[in-house]
């Protein structure tokens, strides 16, 4: 475990349109698990992961990136980081992730382990299915979320580099 017991905020961001249901589909997967100490929310807005953030406990976030690669990869950040401000700069959601992120921060409501795991997706149309490949992807999020929780970490493992002018769905 990466803390001393306390448990997890984990929150998957997303919306029924196309690819933009990745941080909802981690978040199913990993309620699934029945990971103990874990809580698990959905939410349609980053301004909603304020109700359920405690800043003695980790804050986990998955959320869809618009990016040109559709939904092959996904990368990992720690909060607080301004390549965020490329990343998640508006997107299909009221308030943008670091926005919610810098308010939670302000407010002092932030824990110090705050890790977002974005996944690039390539259709966000509405009432679109999601692309053949998320998957695929989901189940390497899941994992790879589940080690790093499990087994510690040292560092982002993503297996992509964020692009120049990609954006939050």
């Amino acid at each position: 475990m990466t803390t001393d017991g306390a448990g997890l905020c984990f929150v998957g961001i997303g919306s029924p349109h196309g690819d933009d249901r990745a941080g909802w589909q981690v978040a199913a997967r990993l309620q699934e698990r029945n990971l103990a100490g874990w809580d698990v929310h959905v939410a349609a807005s980053p301004i909603d992961l304020l109700d359920w953030v405690r800043p003695d406990r980790p804050l986990w976030v998955a959320d869809a990136c618009r990016g040109d690669r559709g939904a092959r990869v996904w990368q990992e950040w720690r909060w607080p980081t301004e390549e965020l401000s490329v990343t998640w700069g508006g997107g299909t959601h009221d308030f943008s992730l670091p926005g919610v992120l810098t308010l939670g921060q302000r407010l002092g409501r932030l824990p110090a382990d705050v890790r977002l795991w974005g996944i690039w997706g390539g259709d966000f149309g509405a009432a679109r299915a999601a692309g053949d490949q998320l998957g695929r992807v989901i189940e390497e999020v899941v994992e790879e979320i589940v080690r790093v929780w499990c087994g510690g970490d040292v560092g982002p493992t993503s297996p992509e580099v964020v692009p120049p002018g990609a954006g939050h769905a």
